[in-house]
């Protein structure tokens, strides 16, 4: 650690920042009272915004078209007054091509489409013309317009949507390959890419075009965009990297209205999250946010809300924090998070006054910077009441205030608005307001029914009924800006409106009210796995078009966005099981999410509509999180006894002890959570002829006397079952799939057909698949740490592997020609302990692959050109050390290359997902190596000693990759002739283990079927 680091007072960087940020607020004043003083001085202020071509106003349109004090006006936000002056300069001096591009731009960025198509209509009537001069100004103005009218269209007229979609696409990519290093080609292909990056299914935004904008209010904007976007798609820790970066550049900029924007940037991304690490982040983010609005004192006698005055010279710039880096860690790539750490760290450990307990009041009494900003710029004001909401803890005052806010704010900015457009457009309210308040509203609506908040409390329906109400409209004013929202709070409501208790006993919940909702999938997802209306179901005629309406409704609004929703699969409450078979291209999937934190099953297959059911309720969910949470705090405590002790004997007791308690915790979960219902995560089969027939009659034998019967998918996969289950097994599925369709009166005549199933099966069969049949796993992150592979109904059935959300899937089969996919074991590559600290497993391994000839690094951190290539062109790349290896090669080097290795990382918690909150995916390593298309990733769930991994990591390898003749174990039972497949491979492997639960049912395999070439 170096002098200088040591000797940075956390508290004096944090006192400096405020400083650095308090000499700027003085210009951001002056700059506030100039930007129209020369209009003022020569119109009556009714006149000011009536354009003209008197030679006064050319002056005075001259003054403050400068360059200078156009980024005052983006800058403090007076973005309007800004289109204003650009729509005066263009009609006035209509061969300066650069204001047009800049009215262009800047209408699509604020959502004003009438603005746009004024623009759009000027350049039709007096399109540019090359002059040999500036013919590089004319090509980007022509690009510029074709772009924007693609994407007027695209946001105007629904029918049209597809052409304007591939018209941008293919404008966008034609610009993105223009090498020419010319700033206006990257000014091009920085609102190219922003424009794509707002289209439905677009992935990627060029982050790096941050730094060719044409202001710095072009870079705030990109980089808010850019950091709820990632937000929205549960990128936490990216959109948290994003918004820091925003807040530092907003410090070192001073512009104050950018301060407070980022400010509630980062606090609503934390607020968002559950994890600790988040946590304490919020807590400084309110701390800055209760500085920023406050008007007391604090010891360093410096705030933001202080009146204007002359600074005092500062002690030391913000480019001088130099907080301790620990040398225990080794260096890693710079990146945005890493960079913009070093700035919300200084804030850290900073107690602010206790008497400072609210934030500052708006008054326009008063005379501070804030309220001045405030009084005189809709954009800060909003971002003020913004801020009130996140430091209020999204109470429900706040949200009501918020609500009332933008109202006023909206009539406000009205007045500029028609100055801009004219008198013939009703205004509408800007679209970052919008999407502001959207963003608030569904955050309050959602921390309601977390509360599980009381529908009897008139009060409290009141005041939902208005938000829902408004904030519908209000998404309505910019659909494209607001989609996600807008359809999170359209699921919400409807979920309302379907509301009534579960039927199902094992659903019960006793410490739950009748508002539990339990059946909110089936309800959803019934035109996709319909059953017929039940006799035995009580439901008025008045609650069943309720429903009946709700699922119509949610048809047309998913067919409509279904492109969207592909994004959220995997993030919520559901284990899905699927059947892969030959045409894996067959495949259906669906969704089911369940907000009240209850566990559904959705099961695909190519030949059946879904099958979708509730499974437990939320108590028994997180009665069993906490029972896992138990046991991996025993497995953490227990495998550092080690380092304590050197008695072996008490080590190993202590280490046998907790595997017993998971060995017993296992079983006791499939009954918690999936009970009668657990044979149904077992692979479905396809069936012939005579299963068919077999299936009708089980749909026969189950009608009721009002006609009522199963559906054909719920029938196939009962065939499909009674291949592989005994009786009374069987028996109980059927009574569960009876009970929740409601024909519990019918479940004796359906289960009296077992016997024929099975003389069918005996007499030829009555499937169609041959070879083993994989299921895959889809776990909600709360329960991704649970080992559902060793569960006993996969007893035996090992062909199991996880996967993060069904798109993926396909994704990667897409990508490979042939499944599953066969590696030559011959092509390795392998990392062993880069921290040089495991000196036995070095000895161990090391020994061990050296008869294999694979290239490999050890004991060193390998050189991440060498960790990419290495990932892209061998066939199977194993890591053995600390983690995933995250350490020593950046997320980048994965994320951003196109892995073709099976990964297998044998570090402690290498695959671990940890959960960031509703709606979210979570962190992993798992996800880099998705996006990279990884095939297979192989790797553990929590901690495990290096001894133990070591000899599942040998294990394995004798058992899939080993050649006959390099075989080290040998087991006794004759059964280990050599296993091609990785999952099978992986299932015997753990028998090798001294603790079998504990270490080997912690690794798992994220990804598609992989075998072993001979």
């Amino acid at each position: 650690m170096s002098k200088k680091a040591s000797s940075v007072n956390k508290r004096d960087v944090y006192r400096n920042c405020l400083e650095y940020v308090r000499r700027y607020l003085v210009d951001l004043a002056v700059v506030q009272e100039e930007v129209f003083a020369n209009l003022k001085e020569e119109f009556k202020p009714e006149h000011v915004c009536e354009p003209t071509a008197s030679p006064k106003y050319l002056v005075a349109i001259t003054k403050l078209a400068s360059a200078h004090n156009k980024v005052k006006i983006y800058s403090s936000i007076k973005y309007y007054k800004a289109l204003l002056c650009l729509r005066h300069s263009i009609h006035l001096e209509p061969k300066s091509l650069y204001p047009r591009i800049l009215a262009l731009r800047w209408s699509v960025y604020l959502g004003e489409w009438e603005m746009a198509e004024m623009a759009l209509a000027f350049e039709k009537a007096k399109p540019p013309q090359k002059n040999g001069v500036d013919d590089h100004l004319v090509e980007q103005l022509v690009f510029m317009t074709e772009i924007v009218r693609a994407y007027v269209d695209f946001n105007r007229d629904q029918r049209s949507r597809a052409v304007s979609a591939k018209t941008i696409l293919t404008m966008t990519e034609k610009t993105n390959a223009e090498e020419r290093p010319t700033f206006p080609i990257f000014e091009t292909q920085a609102f190219a890419n922003w424009v794509a990056a707002h289209l439905p299914k677009v992935a990627g935004f060029r982050v790096e075009n941050l730094e060719a904008c044409t202001s710095f209010a072009e870079s705030c904007e990109l980089r808010r965009d850019y950091a709820i976007e990632l937000l929205s798609v549960g990128m936490i820790r990216d959109a948290a990297a994003v918004s820091q970066l925003g807040l530092w550049c907003a410090v070192k900029s001073g512009v104050l209205f950018r301060i407070l924007q980022f400010v509630n940037i980062n606090t609503l991304v934390r607020a968002c999250v559950v994890q600790q690490e988040f946590k304490k982040d919020l807590r400084t983010c309110l701390d800055i946010m209760r500085t920023i609005y406050s008007s007391e004192n604090l010891s360093s006698k410096t705030s933001l809300g202080f009146t204007k005055k002359k600074p005092p010279e500062m002690l030391e710039f913000v480019d001088n924090i130099d907080l301790p880096v620990s040398t225990k860690t080794p260096p890693r790539c710079k990146s945005p998070g890493r960079i913009t750490s070093k700035f919300i760290d200084s804030f850290h450990e900073l107690t602010l006054s206790e008497t400072i307990c609210s934030l500052h009041e708006i008054s326009e009494d008063c005379e501070c910077n804030t309220c001045e900003l405030c009084s005189s710029n809709y954009n800060a004001a909003f971002e003020y009441w913004m801020s009130s909401f996140l430091y209020e803890s999204m109470s429900n005052d706040s949200i009501q205030c918020l609500e009332k806010q933008f109202q006023m704010l909206r009539a406000r900015v009205a007045v500029e608005q028609r100055a801009v457009l004219g008198k013939r457009v009703k205004p509408r309210p800007p679209s970052i307001m919008c999407e502001t308040f959207a963003m608030c509203a569904v955050r309050w609506l959602r921390s309601l029914e977390d509360a599980g908040w009381d529908h009897d409390n008139s009060a409290l329906r009141a005041l939902r009924e208005q938000i829902v109400a408004s904030t519908l409209k209000i998404c309505g004013y910019s659909s494209v800006r607001t989609i996600y929202y807008r359809l999170a709070v359209s699921q919400l409501e409807r979920i309302r409106r379907v509301l009534r208790p579960s039927s199902h006993d094992w659903m019960t919940d006793p410490s739950l009210t009748n508002r539990v909702i339990s059946t909110v999938a089936q309800y959803l997802f019934s035109p996709i796995c319909r059953t017929a209306s039940s006799s035995d179901s009580e439901d008025s005629e008045e609650q069943k078009k309720a429903e009946e309406a709700a699922i119509a409704e949610a048809n047309a609004e998913y067919a409509s966005y279904n492109n969207l929703l592909c994004r959220s699969m995997g993030s919520s409450h559901d284990v899905v099981g699927v059947n892969i078979v030959d045409d894996a291209s067959a495949f259906s999937s669906a969704l089911a999410m369940s907000h009240d934190g209850s566990l559904h099953l959705v099961k695909m297959h190519k030949d059946r509509e879904p099958i979708v059911m509730p499974l437990a309720p939320k108590t028994k969910v997180e009665s069993v999180k906490s029972m896992m949470d138990k046991i991996i705090e025993d497995n953490t405590r227990t495998s550092s006894l080690g380092k304590v002790t050197k008695d072996a004997k008490a080590f190993w007791a202590a280490r046998r002890s907790v595997d017993g308690d998971l060995k017993n915790l296992i079983p006791r979960v499939q009954d918690i959570l999936l009970g009668a219902a657990a044979p149904l995560v077992l692979p479905s089969l396809c069936l012939n002829r005579k299963g068919l027939m077999m299936a009708k009659c089980l749909v026969s034998a189950s009608q009721s006397p009002d006609g009522s019967t199963l559906s054909l998918s719920y029938a196939k996969e009962l065939v499909s079952l009674a291949t592989k289950l005994e009786r009374a097994e069987w028996s109980r599925v059927v009574e569960r799939m009876c009970d929740f369709v409601g024909l519990s009166s019918r479940k004796e005549a359906v289960q009296e057909l077992y016997s024929n199933i099975r003389v069918a099966v005996a007499s030829g069969g009555v499937t169609t698949d041959s070879g083993p049949c994989y299921t895959f796993l889809i776990v909600c992150p709360d329960l991704t740490t649970f080992p559902w592979e060793v569960i006993p109904v996969f007893r035996n059935s090992p062909y199991v592997a996880r996967i993060p959300a069904v798109h993926t899937l396909f994704q990667t089969l897409r990508m490979r020609k042939k499944v599953p996919v066969a590696v030559n074991a011959s092509n390795a590559f392998y990392i062993l302990d880069p921290d040089n600290n495991l000196g036995d497993t070095q000895r161990r391994i090391t020994d061990y692959v050296s008869k294999f000839g694979w290239n490999g690094v050890v004991g060193k951190i390998p050189d991440p050109d060498v960790v990419k290539e290495a990932l892209r062109v061998r066939d199977v790349f194993f890591y053995m050390g600390h983690g995933s290896g995250s350490r020593y090669f950046s997320r980048r080097v994965i994320s951003e290359n196109v892995i073709n290795a099976v990964s297998v990382l044998m570090g402690c918690g290498s695959v671990k997902l940890t959960p960031y909150g509703w709606g979210m995916d979570g962190k992993s390593s798992v996800y880099d190596y998705t996006v990279a298309q990884c095939p297979s990733v192989v790797g553990c769930l929590w901690t495990v000693t290096d001894g133990e991994i070591d000899r599942y990591f040998m294990a394995l390898v004798d058992l899939c990759f080993s050649s006959d003749g390099n075989r080290t174990l040998t087991g006794t039972d004759g059964g280990d002739s050599r296993l091609r497949v990785l999952v099978e491979a992986m299932h015997r492997a753990r028998s090798r283990c001294k603790l079998p639960y504990l270490t080997g049912a912690s690794v798992v395999s994220y990804g598609i079927p992989v075998i072993a070439l001979e």
